[in-house]
């Protein structure tokens, strides 16, 4: 069930013009195989308003997620997973970089009641989504930057 109070048309417009300045300061700007503006405002809008003890990141790219990720909500610890790091561009001193496959990863140390999973790894969402349930995690979102 999607809870309304975070995804109200007015509160998202208002935060709108916000998303575009910081959109425009971006570090990467060609993103091509990654999130666009339409990819990123909407899981930026969502940690902006949640605030996640943990963010989980799977599938990194050039870095350009986890950029917003941080802007979105600086005091929440990203780990970021990603098997092939070699096309990371933005690396920050602040996020667990992992390179084992998100359904090998110990998660006992995370609390899940307080954590959002973001999958953007092009793997069967449908398999992660029931791993992540079976584990605990309770707030997952899947963006894989389809056209």
């Amino acid at each position: 069930m999607i809870n309304k109070q975070f995804f109200d048309k007015n509160d998202m417009l208002e935060y709108l013009q916000e998303f575009v300045e910081l959109y425009d300061k971006r570090i990467i700007k060609n993103n091509n195989g990654g999130m666009k503006s339409s990819h990123i405002f909407p899981i930026w809008y969502v940690l902006k308003k949640t605030k996640p003890k943990y963010i989980v990141e799977s599938g990194v790219w050039k870095g350009l997620g986890t950029w917003f990720f941080e802007k979105a909500s600086p005091e929440s610890r990203i780990i970021s997973i990603d098997p092939n790091p070699n096309f990371r561009v933005y690396t920050s001193d602040k996020v667990d970089y992992r390179t084992t496959d998100f359904t090998q990863q110990n998660w006992n140390d995370v609390d899940k009641e307080n954590t959002l999973v973001f999958l953007d790894d092009h793997q069967n969402s449908l398999q992660r989504l029931k791993f992540a349930k079976q584990i605990g995690f309770k707030k997952i979102m899947v963006e894989d930057n389809y056209p």
